[in-house]
């Protein structure tokens, strides 16, 4: 006599498509987001998009007690211009800490 004798077993399987895809929507510069869908969009913390509101990185406008973010600031925030300027920006940093370290 063994422990399972008299036991049911029941075997289960699920079956999962071998390619699963995540739907993610087009980010359109006309269309107004919230700031959740942003964030969703963006992959960012609730924190980090409160520090970048407050920042200014990105535009938002207050509506009724919520913020709402137009499309074509999220695409900016995320485009290879912003990150242009921002080089150019670090450029002119080094370069004026370099020339004030030289006058020491």
């Amino acid at each position: 006599m063994t422990p399972f004798d008299g036991c049911l077993i029941i075997k289960v399987e699920v079956f999962l498509p071998l390619q699963l895809k995540l739907y993610m929507p087009e980010i359109k510069p006309n269309q107004i987001y919230t700031t959740g869908e942003a964030r969703d969009f963006l992959k960012i913390s609730s924190s980090t998009m409160k520090r970048l509101l407050k920042k200014g990185v990105i535009k938002a406008y207050r509506v009724g007690g919520t913020w709402r973010i137009w499309g074509s600031e999220i695409l900016e925030l995320v485009s290879p211009k912003l990150e242009s300027k921002v080089y150019k920006v670090y450029d002119k940093i080094r370069e004026k800490t370099r020339k004030t370290i030289e006058k020491w």
